[in-house]
């Protein structure tokens, strides 16, 4: 878009800024003006027009004037050039008759004129160099008129050679499929049922929006003319420009949804600048307007609020209301508030944020002292089932395990599964039949079911790990579904934990997931039996190694968690001693070590005693009687002195006694 600076000056004439100076004002407030450049005894300041995509009223001078107007606060007095020729006359009773045959979004309005005893001549020298430096030829005074409006209003307009048109019925309609035309440029256009045309005795005589007609051309010979100002649909006139590949200025500005109200304006000024009529004599004008724009809703603003969003407390009322007026916002001041309606030309402005907007982008938001807002902070609640998730991966990992992430979708051979802990032992059982955990529309075959365990998934990734790696260990955390018959199912959150290995044998891969698993509860501090708890073997067919799972609540491992207690780190030595026994092969040594801790606290709760298993052997005779030697090195520490012999032996005397008696061990 190119803008006059001296054509500025008509409509602001009190505005006496450079035209560096108005382009530095133009991009703070509104668009970025690109360059400013001399042409004659004028400057030319041009913008992008993708920039101007929400303000159709800026492809015409009249919107530029009200934005300079608003920012230097100067009248806004538009005119209409005093100096033209006066070249034919208005006719007040025509018998041209005008029809819009399309649903209303697709044209508007169409207002039309008949103009008689016209002749084609040369245009003063004032437009010619208005329409030159804006990079218009001059054609005609006609022709050069209707450039001058759209330049001016951002309307286009068109002009009829009367006596061509094939009838004085002038409709707006839809070509007919195949149907051709002759454009001005001799192009010729074979059309579709969606171009829209203008259309007189059946023949169209001009592509709507887009360019006119050869047939109804104006030349050297014409003498009475028809004036054309109308509405057309920017979506429709970009689709069928596009359909063609024909661009047009008149294109280009209906493209950006041009405000109907426009049009009868931009006629009255093109017949006073052809007949010399003034727009307030002028009678015979056709407007076929079916459905008029209602005016806006008026928006109520405090002139206080104003101030406090734009943080311009030094603002005068008188201020803010002029430079809404020169905007073209009708404004009313009553005491302390503001009724203003919104033109119809300004779609892009509808409630009050709009408007504060449109206030502080003209004041120059590098006057605003930028402050930031007073509001309450308060944090977001924690998430604590969030934090204890995070806390056990955090664990885990930590661990060495490796976290998956499976599919919530089983097929039939694992629905319904569900694990418990029954006598110390993981199991799993199938507690649902497949048809009440099945999916009304699977994504396939093999995820017909949701799940109800972890287990069947941890053991699939399990084999497929199997295939690549000797040793390896796991852990999900998902949710499940649980159904029930009267009610919407549960969905808790489970952890599954499970070891895998080739190299090992199923005794050592069944003592490692244990350890594990203890290691993970001992660093939740949960202490009661759920660490004894045997895990669940999986199947793994195929595969030449071992698995182990365990699968729990998530949330009882939170209700079972303990916060952790810190003592003293003692400031002696300890004393270590080793103690080597004898006892069945299935006595879990874990219940074994924990009655040696138990015993060593209950002799003196100064006394802590830590336990390390050194050896395990099993002899060929052991192996017959089946038992085991298990040696273990407790370490004695007292908070405050070295312990001495005489300190430590009673203890160990206890302890062995307690082995003896409780799970008839033979001590070595």
């Amino acid at each position: 878009m190119k803008i006059s600076y001296n054509w500025l000056k008509q409509i602001v004439p009190s505005l006496t800024k450079t035209p560096q100076e108005v382009a530095e004002s133009l991009s703070r407030s509104i668009a970025e003006i690109e360059s400013v450049s001399a042409s004659g005894e004028d400057y030319i300041l041009e913008v992008e027009n993708k920039a101007l995509n929400h303000r159709s009223d800026l492809f015409g001078h009249l919107g530029w004037g009200r934005e300079v107007a608003a920012v230097y606060n100067k009248p806004y007095l538009p005119s209409v050039p005093s100096e033209h020729p006066t070249i034919g006359t208005l006719v007040t009773k025509p018998e041209l008759s005008i029809s819009i045959d399309v649903p209303a979004p697709h044209s508007r309005r169409y207002v039309g004129a008949v103009i008689e005893n016209t002749s084609v001549v040369q245009s003063p020298a004032w437009l010619i160099d208005t329409l030159s430096s804006l990079d218009q030829r001059s054609i005609n005074y006609l022709i050069d008129v209707t450039n001058y409006i759209m330049q001016k209003y951002a309307q286009p307009m068109h002009v009829f050679d009367r006596d061509k048109l094939p009838s004085q019925n002038i409709s707006v309609r839809f070509a007919k499929e195949n149907e051709s035309i002759t454009l001005l440029d001799d192009t010729k256009l074979t059309l579709t049922s969606k171009d829209l045309v203008i259309d007189s005795g059946g023949k169209p005589i001009a592509l709507a929006g887009i360019k006119g007609g050869k047939v109804a051309q104006i030349d050297e010979t014409t003498t009475n003319i028809v004036l054309e100002s109308a509405h057309f649909d920017m979506y429709t006139v970009r689709a069928t420009s596009r359909r063609h590949g024909i661009r047009s200025d008149a294109s280009l500005r209906f493209e950006k949804g041009l405000n109907p109200c426009v049009a009868i304006e931009a006629m009255n000024e093109a017949i006073t600048l052809i007949t010399g009529t003034p727009a307030d004599k002028q009678q015979g004008i056709r407007d076929e307007f079916p459905r008029p724009i209602k005016t806006k809703d008026t928006v109520k603003l405090s002139l206080e609020t104003i101030k406090y969003y734009l943080n311009t407390p030094g603002r005068s009322d008188k201020d803010i209301v002029e430079r809404l007026l020169a905007l073209g916002f009708e404004t009313v001041q009553k005491k302390d508030e503001l009724e203003i309606t919104i033109p119809s030309i300004r779609n892009d402005v509808s409630i009050a944020e709009d408007l504060y907007e449109e206030i502080g982008r003209v004041y120059d938001y590098n006057n605003t002292v930028p402050t930031l807002p007073e509001r309450i902070s308060t944090p977001a609640p924690r998430n604590e089932e969030w934090e204890f998730s995070f806390r056990i991966r955090e664990l885990l990992a930590r661990l060495g395990l490796s976290e998956v992430l499976s599919y919530t979708f089983v097929d039939s051979n694992s629905a319904g599964q569900v694990s418990n802990i029954d006598n110390g032992s993981m199991n799993v059982e199938q507690r649902f039949t497949p048809d009440k955990v099945h999916i009304a529309n699977p994504l396939a075959p093999e995820m017909a079911y949701v799940r109800t365990s972890l287990i069947p998934s941890i053991a699939t990734i399990t084999k497929e790990n199997a295939k690549r790696f000797s040793d390896f260990s796991l852990f999900e955390i998902g949710r499940v579904t649980i159904p029930h018959p009267q009610s919407l199912p549960e969905e808790p959150k489970l952890l599954c934990i499970s070891y895998y290995s080739q190299t090992k044998t199923q005794e050592e891969t069944l003592l490692f997931t244990k350890s594990l698993w203890r290691s993970f509860l001992e660093q939740l501090n949960i202490t009661n039996e759920l660490v004894n708890t045997i895990p669940f073997m999986l199947d793994l067919n195929g595969t030449s190694g071992y698995a182990y799972t365990y699968e729990i609540d998530v949330e009882m491992l939170y209700s079972l968690e303990e916060p952790k207690t810190f003592i003293p780190i003692p400031v002696s030595m300890p004393t270590m001693q080793d103690l080597s026994f004898i006892i069945s092969e299935d006595q879990p040594v874990g219940d074994v070590i924990n009655e040696i801790i138990e015993q060593a606290n209950i002799f003196d709760e100064d006394i802590s005693a830590s336990i390390t298993i050194t050896d395990r052997f099993q002899s060929e005779a052991m192996k017959k009687n089946k038992t085991t030697s298990v040696t273990v090195r407790i370490t004695f520490s007292h908070l405050e002195k070295s312990l001495s012999d005489s300190e430590v032996t009673p203890i160990r005397e206890q302890i062995s006694q307690t082995l003896v008696d409780t799970f008839g061990a033979t001590i070595r």
